[in-house]
């Protein structure tokens, strides 16, 4: 059964959320106070409402609390974005996602109770960054403050190491290598790198970092 996304504010990022939720086969229900925002996508989601969901009444109408999750996606207004969030943890939202302007508001959103706080911009500013610095990532996971997954191309410098002598390194996890189109993983030490290999890398930001530079 597809699940149930509700999304609170229709601008810019909000729009954009509500569309890649909907190519990805979810039932999403978008929600704003202006009539024209919710018109833009009326037609293009499962379902659009004009509301304001710091009105219990509204809440409990769109049965937010009954969503698989919810995003508030109102990161700009801020003092909006607390209330809102506060409305619907009180309703009973479980899983409540809630998109924040700054470290400030993040904070905050952290201490009311919102279950997710996110930052678009810095999450991707951060991620372009290090893309960026070292040209061979491909991408950067972030699991939280201190932990990340990172694919990224070999050099012509390493081909020919055995695994091993990625695979024992302080701090570093050698989780998988993409050769062509395989996923290979429980690698054995001494298999050889060969062009064109891309090493799923797991570790520390530091440590990361530090491959990373030899690479």
């Amino acid at each position: 059964m597809a699940r149930q996304i509700a999304v609170i504010g229709i601008g810019r990022f909000g729009e954009s959320l509500c569309m890649d939720l909907m190519r990805q086969g979810a039932q999403v229900l978008a929600v704003d106070r202006v009539e024209q925002a919710v018109e833009k996508v009326a037609d293009r989601v499962t379902r659009a409402a004009i509301g304001d969901v710091t009105d219990e009444r509204v809440v409990q109408e769109l049965g937010l609390q009954n969503m698989d999750a919810v995003f508030v996606a109102i990161g700009e207004d801020t003092s909006s974005s607390i209330l809102v969030t506060l409305m619907l943890k009180d309703a009973g939202v479980d899983n409540l996602w809630v998109k924040a302007g700054d470290r400030h508001h993040h904070a905050i959103l952290k201490k009311i109770g919102a279950d997710r706080v996110v930052n678009p911009e810095m999450e991707m500013s951060a991620r372009l960054s290090r893309q960026l610095l070292t040209h061979r990532v491909y991408d950067y996971l972030d699991l939280d403050d201190q932990l990340a997954i990172v694919e990224v191309q070999i050099p012509p410098e390493i081909e020919g190491w055995r695994l091993e002598q990625i695979q024992h390194r302080k701090d570093v996890r050698l989780l998988a290598l993409k050769r062509e189109a395989s996923l290979i993983v429980g690698m054995k030490d001494e298999e050889a790198l060969q062009r064109g290999d891309v090493l799923i890398l797991g570790g520390s930001y530091a440590a990361l970092n530090k491959l990373l530079q030899h690479l």
